[in-house]
């Protein structure tokens, strides 16, 4: 099914056009707000938040929208305004893989644990403009196009600034983790 074909049933008050649309996006969401380095429960707060306000605002939203980029835009300004209004406090990043169906073996999730960990934090070390699009490609599966609408900037730019991060982050984690 289609973005507009969902927000066209939501606006009717059909709620299997909403179930239908939180199944296809609520992990990638999930995911994203993981990557952001929400926390459990703060990761699934900060999600059903966006999805709350998609469901408040969907009659505001053109027919076309693209309902996982504003998803995805709403899950990172409420973690910017919940950084703000906790400033001070730190929080890492908790496995993303909750929102999917796997778990690795218990001898294995501690090395799990401190990759994921090395990961977010090479990530945060990348210039916001590009941690931004690594976030948006890996943990939002945006495609470019979508992305460069998101950030504001040429789709040339987008590109070049994902195969930099990319550039980055295996020169840094390929010497801690192998292979990235």
């Amino acid at each position: 099914m289609s973005d507009a074909f969902w927000i066209a049933g939501i606006r009717r008050g059909d709620e299997r056009a909403f179930e239908a649309l939180y199944t296809e996006y609520k992990d990638r969401v999930y995911r994203y707000a993981c990557s952001l380095g929400g926390v459990g429960l703060v990761a699934e707060d900060l999600a059903q938040d966006a999805f709350l306000g998609f469901l408040r605002n969907v009659d505001r939203l053109r027919p076309d929208a693209a309902v996982l980029a504003y998803l995805l835009r709403s899950v990172r300004n409420r973690f910017i305004d919940q950084r703000r209004s906790f400033a001070g406090r730190t929080q890492s990043l908790e496995a993303a893989q909750h929102a999917s169906d796997g778990r690795p073996a218990p001898a294995e999730q501690s090395w799990e644990r401190e990759r994921e960990t090395l990961v977010q934090e090479a990530v945060s070390a990348l210039p916001e403009p590009q941690a931004d699009v690594i976030r948006l490609r890996l943990f939002g599966r945006l495609d470019f196009a979508t992305i460069a609408s998101e950030v504001e900037a040429p789709l040339a730019t987008v590109r070049n600034r994902y195969r930099r991060a990319l550039d980055t982050l295996r020169q840094r984690l390929g010497r801690t983790i192998g292979d990235v």
